[in-house]
């Protein structure tokens, strides 16, 4: 009897585990390969009715969900196609030149510009590296160290394609990441500002030959003006109208001091005088030089200057003074009455001399600070009315650069303005090298 009730229970439970298997185990396993085969790409794949059993109509949804799939699947392709088409257009219709390139170097996009200016091949391009496919050795080295350094707003002469000389391209580089940060490449941006620069050469040109046909006439002005003050024993009123004429003078005379200064040092015609000076009493006289006007606008000046920073520096102190001249005059210019001006001397490493200018004027918007150290260019700061000619940052600049210096600017909107000039403390390098932009 017991054994006919163990004999009965062994086949229950073996007929259990029949319709168990049958009705979930058997179906669960064929689903969990049906996802497994999605996850592997294969959305065609269909179920195995015949393991599903009773269990059919998980097929009937399983299809579904996949035709939801392939339909979200068909429309994010239709859009991504759209987009492409989009972005081809843009960058097909954009002047400049792009390459993209991962981070061996293997070319992933070039654009038509870019393959002209460059002399490539189209055919030649897929899956190449720049360096190999680019014939020229010396373009070859100047787009490797442009790459290499990440270098921004460097300038690139090449050939031009189509004949007549040769084309100038200002070159910015960017590195792209994936959303997780990973670094997937580089694009390398060629402008050409060819027309740009021809254009600055006639303005300097024009502005040359304005400052050399003003310069006789406007000394015979200041001549006679002082032999007005000495001859005719003027008045209070007379005076201040006779000191308004020199003073305007005094403006033309600044100006064509700068067309013709920027002309010498581009050409390589000016050369450093240099001396060792002390930087305070340099920056203190240029300070003292303002001093009246700041008084009269309600802008305290002031200099800064610890006990470790530098007590001496190689300059030529008639450019440096300039320099600082139109910095001051500058940050003056903007900063409204009960405001400061400070002058800092610090020094910037074993060799380096740093000089600041820090305002608490409008500050200078972010779309401006890339161009005010360019000629004939000058910022709008806070609706400040504007005067001048847009010269004194740029011979700032190039006079820096006859330093072996650099220059720049750090400032927000409504947060004031710092100019910073950096330089050799010792000067150990010939001074007659021409200070080009680039």
């Amino acid at each position: 009897m017991v054994a006919l009730l163990l004999c009965g229970a062994a086949v229950g439970a073996a007929a259990a585990g029949f319709i168990f298997r049958r009705l979930w185990l058997l179906p669960l396993r064929e689903l969990e390969l049906g996802v497994r085969r999605w996850s592997e790409g294969n959305l065609a794949a269909e179920l195995d009715r015949g393991r599903l059993g009773a269990r059919g109509g998980l097929a009937e949804l399983f299809e579904q969900a996949r035709d939801q799939v392939f339909k979200l699947i068909g429309e994010r392709k239709r859009e991504a196609i759209k987009d492409r088409i989009r972005v081809d257009t843009l960058i097909q219709y954009i002047p400049d030149g792009l390459v993209v390139t991962n981070l061996r170097g293997d070319v992933l996009y070039i654009n038509p510009p870019a393959v002209e200016v460059l002399g490539l091949k189209p055919e030649d391009l897929p899956g190449r590296r720049l360096m190999d496919i680019v014939s020229s050795t010396e373009v070859r080295m100047k787009i490797q160290e442009i790459l290499k350094n990440h270098t921004h707003s460097n300038v690139l002469e090449l050939a031009n394609p189509r004949g007549g000389g040769v084309s100038t391209f200002k070159t910015q580089v960017a590195l792209f990441s994936s959303p997780g940060g990973e670094d997937l490449g580089v694009l390398l941006v060629l402008r050409d500002v060819t027309a740009e620069r021809k254009l600055d050469a006639l303005k300097e040109e024009f502005f040359q030959a304005v400052a050399h046909d003003l310069r006789a006439p406007l000394f015979a002005m200041q001549g006679y003006l002082r032999l007005l003050e000495k001859s005719l024993h003027p008045d209070k009123h007379q005076k201040g109208y006779l000191d308004a004429i020199g003073q305007s003078c005094e403006k033309l005379t600044l100006f064509i001091q700068d067309t013709l200064d920027s002309a010498r040092i581009e050409s390589g015609q000016m050369k450093l005088t240099v001396t060792p000076i002390d930087p305070r009493v340099l920056l203190q006289r240029a300070l003292d030089l303002f001093r009246p006007l700041a008084d009269e606008r309600g802008v305290r000046l002031s200099l800064e200057a610890p006990m470790d920073a530098p007590a001496a520096v190689d300059v030529d102190e008639r450019l440096m003074e300039r320099v600082f001249y139109n910095l001051i005059s500058n940050a003056l210019k903007f900063t409204p009455r009960g405001g400061s001006i400070t002058v800092e001397l610090a020094q910037a490493g074993p060799n380096q001399a740093e000089f600041s200018v820090i305002d608490t004027g409008p500050g200078i918007p972010a779309e401006e600070r890339g161009r005010i150290f360019e000629k004939f260019s000058q910022a709008e700061s806070g609706g400040a009315p504007l005067s001048g000619y847009g010269l004194g940052l740029a011979i700032s600049r190039k006079i820096v650069k006859l330093h072996n210096g650099i220059i720049w600017v750090d400032s927000e909107p409504g947060a004031g303005s710092q100019f910073t000039v950096r330089i050799p403390i010792r000067q150990e390098v010939p001074q007659n090298v021409p200070a080009k932009d680039g």
